[in-house]
């Protein structure tokens, strides 16, 4: 999923500077480790932040600063009620996709898990 957002992005690169702001602002980048689908397996909340920042870093280096502060990133590896808290507490992840935690009470373990703002 990275590399086709990737290859996404990379086409944006060439619209002028104000125009790729303006997608971006409505944009969501979704990142899920390949190993975490459908395990139920989930990666640390350090490793998860690794790789958000490099995904930060590349919307930087290749589409723009501006764009990269703005675009929000989550993070779908089985977060759940024990992980969410670990999970949001990091910098650059920025929201997470719950999948089959939503239909379990665990889902308000997960709504609690969010920072205050």
């Amino acid at each position: 999923m990275f590399l086709v957002s990737l290859i996404s992005c990379s086409l944006l690169v060439s619209r002028s500077n104000h125009t790729t702001l303006i997608l971006f602002l409505y944009a969501l980048v979704a990142y899920e480790p390949v190993w975490a689908i459908g395990t139920g397996l989930t990666a640390t909340p350090e490793m998860a932040q690794d790789t958000h920042a490099s995904i930060r870093q590349w919307m930087s280096d290749n589409v723009g600063a501006d764009v990269a502060a703005a675009v929000r990133i989550q993070y779908g590896g089985s977060m759940n009620g024990e992980n969410a808290a670990g999970l949001m507490a990091q910098s650059d992840i920025d929201g997470g996709l719950i999948g089959g935690s939503s239909l379990k009470m665990d889902f308000f373990k997960c709504i609690n898990g969010v920072p205050s703002p």
